[in-house]
């Protein structure tokens, strides 16, 4: 008795008489019995041409398509319940790319998989050295990867993070080897456009850095920080986004050497204390970003950003970069920020007709050297630390551009975000 089970195009190997190993589509399994009503199997099947076994072979290895794989499209085409000549005759007509829609043979092991933020971006098609750039995948930097196979020690492979789509990419071995041929200026002739697609001054940098999903926590809210160039609007947006909701935002008191004045308050305006007190915790690392003015000098605590996170409110800052070397910790887990200027026309346009009152400095308005020098800074910050901002905002106009900030503080405060592993197994 004749049983056919249904069409299922599976991938099969099998080993040829030259003991090479090729591989088959076998559309169609029927199970027979015979006379002692034992079942019994039959394969229908269709080898494919060698080259495109040859290829197969080699994805295979790289666990892109492996044996038992059901195959449903081929460059788009349904091929469920076609016969493999018609499959064959697909593959044949093709040119170029050929795309895959498959379902796994057998179902993938449930083991977590390797997540890391891209700290610089990559072009496959300006790497000469990519043996199948086609086969590439580009990605920005802060984009999340996830990491589907280590196993050739040059190249991974992985898929962004909204995105199935798997391509391969440069291990960090890889960068580091060819990042050190370039500052050494030892690069083969092949290697010329490096680069093109990373930043040779980034030798600190990890080249992907390990992430998980961080679940916000009820009552002890994440840092906003906000990063920039100076004239940018960072400090009106900080206080806007405080005179929105005194209660929810706070920020952070400065600290200064220099003596109180007859009408300030301690722990108003300033925290005084001496100079000695001062010098000794700059040394001693407790100060998120000090300077001095006039002989006196002026900072922020690291204890005074704790002291607003552990009591339930947003901390908001706008401090140099340089403070995010120390702001960066598992303990605060901040969310960065950076503040972005526009074209220099649109910058021109938007700061002189409001004579910016982005600083007190520059209320006479801008010159365009001093637009221009914002938007070089903002060039610089971006390209020296732009490995720890999580998002990018464009301030062309104030308004428009606090109600994108505070939609932004607002989805950290209640959805999940990538950040650094370490971050998430520190409660």
């Amino acid at each position: 008795m004749l049983r056919p089970l249904a069409r299922k195009p599976i991938i099969m190997p099998f080993w040829t008489s030259d003991k090479s190993l090729r591989f088959c589509i076998t559309p169609t399994i029927e199970m027979l019995s015979d006379a002692l009503g034992d079942p019994l199997y039959t394969f229908h099947c269709t080898v494919l041409p060698p080259a495109f076994c040859d290829w197969l072979f080699h994805v295979d290895i790289e666990s892109l398509i492996n044996v038992g794989d059901e195959l449903r499209e081929v460059n788009g085409i349904r091929v469920k319940g076609k016969s493999p000549l018609d499959i064959l005759a697909i593959l044949q007509c093709r040119e170029g790319t050929i795309t895959f829609k498959l379902v796994p043979g057998v179902p993938p092991k449930h083991a977590p998989s390797d997540q890391v933020r891209a700290n610089f971006v990559y072009d496959p098609m300006l790497d000469s050295l990519n043996p199948k750039p086609e086969s590439g995948l580009a990605y920005r930097r802060g984009d999340v990867l996830h990491i589907v196979s280590r196993q050739d020690p040059d190249w991974w492979q992985a898929h962004l993070d909204n995105d199935l789509r798997i391509g391969i990419i440069p291990s960090p071995s890889l960068l580091k080897k060819r990042l050190s041929n370039f500052q050494n200026g030892n690069l083969c002739k092949n290697d010329r456009n490096f680069n093109n697609y990373i930043d040779p001054d980034a030798k600190d940098i990890p080249v992907y850095e390990e992430v998980a999903l961080l679940h916000p926590i009820p009552g002890r809210y994440r840092p906003i920080v906000l990063i920039g160039a100076p004239g940018v609007g960072r400090n009106e947006l900080k206080q806007k986004l405080i005179s929105y909701d005194p209660v929810h935002y706070k920020t952070t008191i400065p600290h200064t050497s220099r003596p109180p004045k007859s009408w300030e308050e301690e722990g108003k305006e300033y925290y005084f204390v001496s100079r000695e007190v001062m010098e000794q915790g700059i040394r001693e690392g407790k100060f998120v970003e000090y300077g001095e003015y006039k002989g006196n000098l002026y900072g922020t605590s690291l204890e005074s950003v704790f002291t607003i996170v552990r009591s339930g409110r947003v901390c908001i800052l706008n401090p140099h970069p340089q403070a995010l070397k120390l702001l960066c910790m598992a303990e605060l887990k901040p969310y960065v920020i950076f503040v972005k200027p526009p074209p220099f026309e649109l910058l021109k346009e938007t700061r002189n007709n409001a004579q910016s009152s982005f600083d007190e400095n520059y209320s006479r308005g801008f010159t365009d050297r001093e637009l221009q020098d914002i938007i070089d800074s903002s060039w610089h910050i971006e390209r020296v630390y732009g490995y720890r901002f999580n998002a990018t905002l464009v301030n062309e106009e104030i308004n428009k551009s606090f109600k994108e900030l505070l939609s932004i503080v607002k989805r950290v405060e209640t959805e999940p975000d990538w950040a650094p592993t370490n971050w998430v197994l520190d409660p």
